[in-house]
């Protein structure tokens, strides 16, 4: 998945240049920050200490939890149409996502 967003920490300057979240996008929201990071020209760096503490929710509750995923596919789906300037310069990403949703299809079958 492009999105491994869990401890992303963001430069300022970064959110000046991709703005913030967007909530229209519900459960690929971390993915679609770290797309407009990227494309604004935002490079990734690695922190090499833990700053965070993560905890897994395991029920139906949680966003990435398989009953949504058709509604993950839409997003990845609209997103791929808002984005196409981006994936035409990365067409192994978007083939990435394409991948992704279709395993979503099926686990959701």
């Amino acid at each position: 998945s492009i999105g491994t967003s869990w401890g992303l920490t963001v430069e300022r300057a970064c959110f000046a240049l991709a703005g913030v979240f967007d909530p229209s996008f519900k459960l690929i929201e971390d993915t679609e920050f770290i797309l407009r990071l990227l494309d604004a020209g935002c490079a990734p760096k690695v922190v090499s200490e833990p700053l965070v503490e993560i905890h897994h929710y395991t029920d139906a509750s949680r966003p990435t939890h398989a009953t949504r995923n058709r509604e993950r596919v839409g997003e990845i789906d609209r997103m791929l149409a808002a984005y196409s300037t981006f994936f035409a310069r990365h067409p192994h990403t978007a083939a990435g996502l394409r991948t992704y949703s279709a395993e979503l299809l099926r686990a959701a079958s």
